[in-house]
């Protein structure tokens, strides 16, 4: 039964114990106590046998479930209930499992069940329905991961893109109208592991088998993001690194943006429009530009504060690191915010970690900056390699990606016969955004903007152990900022700054 302060009563011999029910899951966050105290007492379907399950006291004599094992072994693990908790069926929060040897309940996070994102039903298929064990490893919360284990570490990092794997299908999610794909969930036969799986063809079934290949890995193990997609054998897709604003048949619209920035400054009585993030992108660039403008010294004045926390509200959400982004807006960001650590020193580490995000993008962007003032800037023709751009798709299939490369190799030759060096720096950043290993120095130097803000975000890599690199922006570092900022505001420079985060879905040229 339930206490009404959420603790479980269990009985033991003649003995009755009241317990939470995080003591008896290690690792179990707080929105899945209740669901998951609710699938333990539901006598209708009972997830643990009888609804018996083994308890020991541990070193420090708190009572645990389950029999002692050593906590850094693997252990199958089986998977009982899916807990949704407050992200919903769209992001649960995990699911309930049972040690096969010891009888001991484990929390299993969603992010630690699977090299894909799962929602509630795909893990109740993939995991609960089957009523198999699968692999797991205590982790530093105490809770369980399938993902991040010795074994699975191992065998991730033995991943390559390309690499032949066998497969076993799941079953169809759903078809992603932007590149034509159906997209699958299948089970690496070498480690049972779900990840993602993409076809052109809908005639998959259920327990197929087959051979694969990998076509993208994102490993960022820290964060709890490790992703493996595949696809059918010599069906793998290249997803150029180029911005939407590049390959976008509206890239005038984000022109026009750029010009607006400018005009907004040279025009106090200007009004702000849009709708989305645009006022808010266009408020801080106003704000940092008049903030410049009266000195930059001191700190902000309550109309440049409220632009800045405008800004961070609007446009600072959740996954905004993974998208695209204008440079001037987050220039102006990071000046208002440096500007206010002045009088609120909690806002000097704010204003650092806002400095290295525009160096960080910066350097993501560097083999695209000698086409992206000139493209987004309509100041060339759409012939040759120019016109060739806009019809890069989004996803190429081997034969395109052939036929590009050669294009683009063509053009470097013809620059270095020509000695068109604007040429063999476009032709460089093409060919370096589909993966081919060209020397990347020529757009180093001289360096453009986006390289000088790179080195800047070399500069305050964060060392192991600590928050940030430095506490506070030096008055250099803000003043090379306050300088970017000024230039590519007085000519109207049309720079994009891509997502920290490349596993694209090559969801189409949407912008």
């Amino acid at each position: 039964g339930r206490l009404a302060d959420g603790r479980l009563v269990l009985r033991g011999g003649g003995a009755l114990l009241a317990l939470h029910p995080a003591e008896l899951v290690p690792g179990l966050p707080a929105d899945a106590a209740d669901p998951v105290a609710e699938a333990l007492t539901d006598r209708e379907r009972p997830v643990v046998g009888d609804h018996s399950v083994w308890l020991h006291r541990t070193a420090d004599g708190t009572t645990a479930s389950g029999l002692h094992l050593r906590e850094e072994a693997e252990r199958l693990v089986l998977p009982v209930a899916v807990v949704r908790g407050d992200g919903g069926e769209q992001r649960p929060a995990g699911v309930l499992c049972q040690e096969s040897g010891s009888g001991a309940l484990r929390w299993l996070p969603t992010a630690h069940a699977a090299w894909t994102e799962l929602t509630g039903k795909q893990l109740h298929e993939c995991l609960v329905r089957p009523r198999r064990p699968v692999w797991a490893q205590v982790g530093s919360g105490g809770h369980v991961s399938c993902t991040t284990s010795a074994s699975a570490l191992s065998h991730f990092r033995h991943l390559s893109i390309g690499q032949p794997v066998r497969l076993v299908v799941l079953g169809i999610t759903h078809r992603r109208p932007g590149h034509g794909r159906h997209e699958y969930l299948a089970r690496l036969e070498s480690n049972d592991i779900v990840v993602s799986f993409l076809s052109r063809s809908s005639k998959h079934w259920e327990n197929e088998r087959l051979v694969g290949e990998v076509e993208a890995l994102t490993d960022r193990a820290d964060d709890d993001v490790m992703q493996v997609r595949t696809v059918p054998r010599n069906r793998r897709g290249t997803v150029p690194d180029l911005p939407r604003a590049v390959l976008s048949a509206a890239a005038g619209t984000r022109a026009a943006s750029f010009e607006r920035y400018r005009e907004l400054c040279l025009d106090p009585a200007l009004e702000i429009v849009g709708a989305g993030e645009t006022p808010a992108n266009q408020r801080v660039v106003r704000a940092a530009w008049n903030h410049l403008d009266s000195g930059g010294t001191g700190g902000l004045s309550d109309e440049a504060a409220d632009a800045l926390d405008d800004w961070i509200d609007v446009c600072m959400k959740e996954d905004w690191e993974e998208k695209e982004v204008d440079l001037l807006p987050l220039l102006g960001a990071t000046l208002l915010s440096a500007a206010r650590s002045a009088t609120d020193p909690e806002e000097a580490g704010f204003a650092v970690d806002l400095a290295y995000n525009v160096g960080e993008r910066a350097l993501r962007a560097v083999h695209v900056d000698p086409m992206l003032g000139p493209w987004l800037g309509g100041g060339r023709g759409r012939d040759g390699l120019w016109g060739r751009i806009p019809t890069v798709a989004a996803l190429m299939e081997p034969t395109e990606l052939e036929h590009l490369v050669a294009f683009g190799r063509s053009r470097l030759y013809r620059a270095a016969v020509e000695q068109d060096p604007e040429l063999e720096r476009v032709a460089r950043g093409l060919l370096l955004s589909v993966g081919e290993p060209v020397d990347p120095a020529p757009l180093l130097e001289p360096a453009g903007v986006l390289t000088e803000l790179s080195r800047l975000g070399r500069a305050l890599v964060v060392p192991r152990g600590r928050a940030r690199a430095q506490d506070r922006l030096h008055p250099a570092q803000t003043g090379f900022l306050a300088a970017v900022f000024r230039a590519v505001l007085r000519d109207a420079r049309r720079a994009v700054l891509p997502g920290l985060l490349f596993l694209p879905t090559a969801s189409g040229r949407d912008t």
